[in-house]
């Protein structure tokens, strides 16, 4: 239920996308809010998952991080990706058209 409603969320970032291009009466406005959107929602999940972190941060996190936070962290990474999909897939879309 979680993962549907973090896609929903990204539907609407992806529609939101859209109105706002419109109001620019430009497909090339659509296409560049949509890489920036997706772009975004991709790199907050990096910095949450602590992939931009170099091997000794990597290991000092989980060496004093437990497994309830480290769930709950990653629970928050894929509720980002989940959310970046619609604008990816609208993206690939818009490209292939």
């Amino acid at each position: 239920m979680r993962l549907f409603i973090c896609f929903l969320a990204g539907m609407m970032v992806a529609a939101l996308n859209f109105v706002f291009a419109g109001l620019h009466h430009s497909m090339e406005k659509v296409s560049f809010y949509l890489l920036i959107s997706s772009v975004v929602l991709i790199a907050i999940a990096i910095l949450l998952s602590g992939s931009a972190v170099n091997g000794d941060r990597a290991r000092a996190n989980d060496a004093f991080e437990d497994s309830a936070e480290r769930r709950k962290r990653f629970k928050w990474v894929w509720n980002f990706l989940i959310m970046s999909v619609p604008c990816v897939i609208s993206l690939a879309i818009i490209y292939t058209l």
